[in-house]
């Protein structure tokens, strides 16, 4: 029978290495060392004056005032992008650590596993303290 590579337990060890490289990128992730950096722009030191003008087209004046509306919505949006896209960056770095320790937890458990069934065929041949143990006259009636 040809002994290969990927046994259980060298598995293990791959797996729990898997594991940790995810740990780090989750923790890159979270650091936003991953992705453009994105900062909100500054707000407007100024704002617009949306009153009625007493003088000059009117139609200047309501298109100017639909424009800086236009704006302000156009910039609520920006900020609502920049903080969901804050909260995605959280969330897949949180689930990334989160998939790392499982991984890590599960793939130690199967390599003790696996060393403890490397260790059981050697104390077979072991002797025990009962083998030792001659029987009684008793049980030989």
């Amino acid at each position: 029978m040809i002994k290969t590579l990927v046994n259980k337990k060298n598995a293990a060890i791959i797996g729990a290495a898997l594991s940790l490289v995810i740990i780090l990128f989750g923790i890159l992730v979270l650091s936003g060392a991953f992705g453009a950096k994105t900062e909100k722009a500054p707000s407007s030191s100024s704002k617009y004056d949306t009153g009625y003008a007493t003088f000059g087209a009117d139609f200047y004046n309501f298109a100017s005032n639909n424009a800086y509306e236009a704006a302000v919505a156009s910039r609520t949006v920006a900020d609502n992008l920049h903080a969901l896209g804050k909260l995605i960056k959280n969330v897949s770095g949180l689930t990334l650590l989160a998939l790392g320790f499982l991984g890590c937890g599960y793939f130690g458990l199967a390599f003790v596993e696996c060393l403890k069934k490397e260790e059981s065929p050697a104390e077979a041949g072991v002797a025990t303290h009962d083998d030792d143990v001659q029987p009684d006259a008793s049980e030989n009636e």
